[in-house]
């Protein structure tokens, strides 16, 4: 700024100190004008939060024109009296001031036939006060917002209604909310940052497992959750982050929440204390936000309110070992989950035995003592020695990259692939195929004979399948195998292809498809 401008300048604002102050002002005020909206319920601290997603989410016409492969009829109390499949309350936290996020994802969630009630947690509590400006809107959600929406499945079946309440309270959180007032056993959580993209795959896979706590875990925050699962004198436990979408049974926490209670712990806390506290290592997938594999945000640090998260985890974990911890670990162990990740059309789930980290944190030969380790980052810090994919190896090489529906991505194994190692699908729902294509990020020698292919109708029942090559479909970086028969086997759910041999080096998966089904 040139001596006349500031001279001027000087002369309106009085001083150039003055001056300095009021620019430093305005332009924070400007700053914060132009930062998302977000509920601080008590800003002594900054409040860390990702960015929204719903707005690219329902500008996007993949997203907007997906439905479930369940359906309304499988979910009466009378076909529920005879079938497998569990009604569910979903508990949506509102964190925006901008109510179009909870209602999109409340719109989102009405496509779901699974879900039977929604209940929305709204921390507002009072209306303006005449004392406040004029134009002061009141930010409070009321039931005229989604007047529009439709909550009755058929107009001629009650039973097919959707249960919807607001609930305007900032002292409570969402167990409590799913303890005291859900309809159901199962209830779902997520916030009204996004809309979740994976409802029916990561349902289904709750549905094979429902004793255990099923999210869905983004891409960027993926292998911070792995590093923070604790092994040790009883303790077999780890860290989820709810926020963008869970299925929980409540027969998992409602003994905790009267003891949560007592702590009087802050929201920031709560996600954390409650999943350590489960003692149970929660099952995570590792989904992207976005269609076609796309993950926005990456350079905000996935984990919000890291410190405040890490010590409310290292507390509870003090907590445990103080407890009596004699009840084993949930079936199945977490080195035998193999299912990693939903397909990009939410219509699978991709697994694998080849995992690219350490599963169950007893692998690392370290036992979670408070007396020797002495924070969540002293954990942390044992994997440094050990031959794990750095943050930036596995966003380019995650597991979703198989089945994103994006051939110019690729799942990259993490070690070279052996004898009896196996990716494959889960379905929802079940299909008769006679044509699988794998479509590899490099040619192989002699791909002919360098897979077999059994398929599942019902879990861990697995038949061996005849199969051939499609010549004309075959090229160096696509084998194209011919399902010839899989004896005794009609449809199936679940497709396994298994190495027949080593491979001297890492494998790279860019894409599968069966039949017209194309990931």
């Amino acid at each position: 700024m040139n001596h006349k401008m500031m001279t001027g300048f000087t002369r309106i604002c009085g001083s150039r100190r003055l001056c300095l102050l009021l620019f430093l002002t305005s332009a924070l005020l400007m700053i914060a004008w132009m930062q998302p909206k977000y509920i601080l319920e008590k800003p002594i601290a900054p409040i860390e939060m990702d960015q929204p997603t719903w707005p690219l989410q329902v500008a996007d016409p993949a997203v907007i024109a997906r439905q479930s492969l369940y359906t309304r009829s499988m979910f009466t109390p009378e076909a529920r009296s005879q079938n497998k499949y569990l009604a569910t309350t979903a508990v949506v936290t509102r964190l925006l001031i901008d109510p179009r996020g909870i209602y999109n994802v409340v719109k989102h969630l009405l496509k779901y036939p699974f879900i039977k009630e929604i209940i929305v947690l709204d921390p507002f509590l009072e209306p303006p006060q005449v004392s406040q400006a004029a134009d002061m809107e009141d930010q409070r959600l009321s039931y005229d917002m989604f007047k529009d929406l439709n909550f009755n499945g058929t107009m001629s079946n009650v039973n097919d209604d959707v249960t919807f309440h607001i609930i305007h309270d900032s002292t409570r959180n969402r167990f409590e909310v799913c303890d005291t007032d859900a309809s159901y056993d199962t209830c779902y959580f997520q916030d009204d940052l996004g809309l979740n993209l994976y409802m029916d795959s990561l349902y289904t896979n709750y549905l094979a497992y429902p004793h255990l706590v099923h999210t869905n875990a983004r891409i960027v925050s993926y292998i911070y959750q792995l590093k923070w699962r604790f092994h040790g004198d009883g303790i077999h436990t780890g860290y989820a982050d709810l926020r963008y979408g869970a299925f929980v049974p409540k027969s998992a926490f409602s003994r905790l929440i009267e003891e949560h209670r007592q702590q009087q712990l802050g929201d920031n806390h709560t996600d954390a204390w409650f999943t350590i506290k489960m003692n149970r290592y929660p099952w995570l997938l590792a989904n992207p936000l976005l269609t076609l594999g796309r993950e926005p945000h990456t350079a905000i640090d996935p984990i919000n309110n890291r410190i405040a998260i890490e010590k409310s985890m290292y507390e509870a974990l003090r907590e445990l070992k103080e407890e009596d911890l004699a009840m084993g670990d949930a079936e199945p162990p977490a080195s035998e989950r193999d299912v990693r990740a939903s397909c990009g059309n939410d219509k699978c789930l991709f697994t694998t035995s080849m995992s690219s980290f350490y599963d169950d944190p007893a692998q690392i030969n370290h036992n979670f003592m408070a007396e020797n380790i002495t924070s969540i980052h002293h954990w942390e810090s044992l994997y440094e020695e050990l031959d794990v994919p750095s943050q930036a190896t596995w966003m380019v090489n995650a597991y979703h990259r198989a089945v994103d529906q994006d051939e110019n991505t690729c799942w990259r194994t993490y070690h070279n692939p052996n004898i009896g190692d196996y990716f494959g699908l889960n379905l929802v729902g079940t299909m008769r195929a006679k044509r699988l294509l794998i479509r590899l990020g490099q040619p192989i020698a002699d791909p002919e004979d360098l897979f077999t292919v059994s398929v599942a109708r019902e879990r861990n029942h697995w038949v061996s399948c005849r199969i051939s090559t499609i010549k004309k479909y075959q090229t160096p970086q696509r084998l194209a195998i011919q399902i010839d028969d899989c004896p005794g086997t009609r449809v199936w759910s679940a497709i396994r292809i298994t190495f027949t041999r080593d491979l001297q080096e890492p494998l790279e998966i860019c894409g599968l498809a069966i039949d017209h089904m194309v990931l």
